[in-house]
């Protein structure tokens, strides 16, 4: 169903229409990886959990911030069982391994999608509303943050690769 007959009040799938929503944002996989480190709890365990932080996924490689350099190495061992639990989520096929670190574990994680980058990025009105849609189909609030945030992100980097190929282009021309 489209977006324009849920817009018309026909019934919808609610499950397919925010992964059409988000595939068509081009957000799906970062809204993916945002869900798999809000689970970072389940997968860990609360004793490991209270000492890690899930921080970020990229390039396949999922980077955990450790309380101590101890817990960091200790978890090294543990990467296996970690990985297989990973990967029986929706989403952690794409994790291909664990990085630990007792580097920044007292820092906040750097806000690469919050309010510091929202102005940059003018969404018009039909995306605002798209957007408003497809986080009102989300129950948890703090998901449906993620993926307002992670759509946020995707405009601002898209935004920046277009601003980047153009100064490429200025610079060559």
């Amino acid at each position: 169903m489209t977006d324009s007959s849920f817009r018309h009040g026909g019934l919808c799938n609610t499950g397919g229409l925010l992964s059409e929503a988000l595939e068509r944002l081009g957000v799906a996989k970062r809204v993916a990886e945002q869900r798999l480190l809000a689970r970072w709890p389940e997968i860990a365990g609360v004793r490991i959990a209270s000492v890690t932080r899930a921080d970020r996924i990229a390039n396949g490689k999922l980077f955990v911030s450790c309380k101590t350099s101890a817990w960091a190495n200790e978890l090294t061992m543990l990467k296996t069982d970690l990985l297989r639990k990973i990967r029986k989520l929706p989403g952690g096929g794409s994790v291909e391994d664990i990085r630990f670190s007792s580097i920044g574990y007292g820092r906040k994680v750097a806000n690469t999608t919050g309010e510091q980058r929202d102005p940059v990025v003018q969404l018009s009105k039909d995306d605002e509303e798209f957007v408003a849609e497809v986080v009102a189909l989300v129950n948890n609030p703090d998901l449906a943050e993620r993926v307002r945030r992670a759509i946020i992100a995707s405009r601002w980097r898209n935004a920046a690769r277009l601003a980047e190929s153009v100064n490429d282009t200025d610079w060559k021309g």
